[in-house]
């Protein structure tokens, strides 16, 4: 036993010099301007109180081995380019394991008004407590200019909010232009008006008359407008003439914009200029009880379990109304996986407890009262890998996997990329459909995007690349 603290010393101390001699610098992790030096002096005195009295210290061992990894494979780097990295022994994010010592400096603790709204910290709308990393508040219909945008926050600084859209014009897969479900048009650039709409050698969207002369051109290069007459915002309910044009309408039959004959431009709100932020929707089936899913819309980092909830209620459908009118809020619990301790982590809906993140490529708990469906709003979702943890892991994939079709499929993937995961089972009904390596075609399950995933990894933590 002595020999083997011993050499855990020796280990220790051999990175601690390396600590000392080492000049590398680091990202904003505890504060916005964490100096490199600061972070290598925090790290050194964990290390330091820790061998002094292991007792005492809020640290474990394999905290310390976490730290000092997390030092390794970032000295090399100019900035620390996660602090919220898993630790591989204690699957820990190292951002938790250094507030066990340090603390960290909040936009909504630090003394400023950084969203430059005239209101500090706790005394800011935005502030939900001290550890609130975000004082700006969305929703309160000012534009946070130092930190909100169209991108960002479109109700407080476009005056909407995003809707599906029921026309997306795209060029090379990027968003020029949308007429959304409320009635508002969102272009890339500029609105011409009363001109003669230039037809260019550019990839444009035409609306002619009867006569096959152009009386609108979206440029999907610029997207830039043009139209041959005036536009008219705010409408309200609109009655376009038989003779009109171009008519968007809604799944009810409802006239939402159009385009006359001579050219003018009727929307129902108004006319958003700048890179459009469209939205997609996910469509979840709910049975009665629990069910495993996933995200693959992307909601923003501000995006919490209580808001999951929230929208899976708000727009929850029951699938056989003679059971009776479901609750008003039919959707009562979720429960996300905690891999360092294989414990559940449970928010009920109106808790403030364990209000946790919601995250592309998790799998969650979601407790319904009711069979039904539902539907959640949010942008086109980006995530081409995932992280497994050691041990077990709730997963799921935004995208459906390149390559794969099944659960032998997926499992095949992920050992090709050294993932060690030999089991991955799918809830159905309450009851659990595992798949082992070993049995290839028993359960054999088909993978979907926005489903969720019991996986079991044997080895390290890995990522594992699913868009290739």
């Amino acid at each position: 036993m002595a020999i083997k603290k011993r050499l855990i010393g020796i280990i220790l101390i051999f990175f601690i010099a390396m600590l000392l001699s080492s000049n590398a610098a680091f990202s904003i992790c505890p504060k916005p301007d964490y100096a490199p030096n600061e972070l290598r002096s925090h790290i050194r005195t964990i290390i330091f109180n820790f061998l002094s009295d292991q007792a005492s210290s809020p640290h474990s061992l394999d905290e310390i081995r976490d730290l000092l990894e997390f030092y390794r494979d970032e000295r090399g780097n100019t900035l620390v380019s996660d602090c919220d990295v898993m630790g591989t022994r204690t699957d820990m994010p190292i951002s938790d394991i250094l507030a066990k010592s340090i603390a960290f400096v909040r936009e909504c603790n630090d003394g400023f008004d950084n969203d430059k709204d005239g209101r500090i910290d706790l005394s800011d709308a935005g502030c939900t407590d001290l550890s609130d990393e975000d004082e700006t508040n969305c929703g309160d219909s000012v534009c946070e200019e130092a930190l909100e945008s169209c991108s960002t926050c479109s109700f407080d600084c476009c005056g909407f909010v995003p809707s599906p859209p029921l026309l997306l014009i795209k060029n090379a897969g990027i968003d020029v232009a949308s007429f959304d479900q409320d009635g508002f048009l969102v272009i890339k650039g500029a609105l011409q008006q009363n001109v003669i709409p230039v037809q260019t050698s550019d990839d444009e969207f035409v609306i002619k008359d009867n006569s096959g002369n152009a009386i609108a051109v979206i440029n999907l290069v610029t997207g830039n407008m043009a139209i041959k007459g005036s536009l008219f915002q705010n409408q309200g309910l609109l009655a376009p003439a038989s003779s009109s044009d171009f008519v968007v309408k809604d799944a009810s039959g409802n006239v939402l914009d159009y385009i006359d004959s001579s050219g003018n431009l009727y929307l129902r709100k108004s006319i958003v200029h700048g890179t459009p932020s469209l939205t997609v929707t996910q469509t979840i089936q709910l049975l009665q009880g629990q069910n495993l899913i996933g995200l693959t819309v992307n909601k923003g980092s501000r995006y919490l379990a209580e808001n999951f909830l929230n929208d899976l209620n708000e727009n929850f459908i029951a699938y056989n109304a003679e059971s009776g009118t479901p609750p008003a809020n039919p959707v009562t619990q979720i429960a996300k996986l905690n891999p360092s301790n294989n414990k559940y982590v449970t928010h009920t809906l109106g808790s403030p407890e364990n209000n946790f993140p919601i995250a592309l490529g998790a799998g969650y708990f979601i407790t319904s009262t009711r069979p039904g469906t539902s539907t959640i709003n949010g942008e086109t979702a980006s995530l081409s890998s995932i992280r497994v943890s050691t041990g077990y892991s709730l997963i799921s994939f935004p995208q459906q996997p390149s390559g794969v079709t099944t659960a032998d499929d997926l499992l095949q993937s992920m050992q090709s990329q050294g993932v060690d995961v030999r089991e991955i089972d799918q809830l159905i009904g309450g009851l659990w459909k595992p798949h082992i390596i070993i049995s290839r075609s028993l359960n054999n399950f088909q993978i979907r995007a926005g489903e969720g995933y019991l996986v079991e990894n044997k080895g390290g933590r890995k990522t594992y690349t699913f868009i290739s």
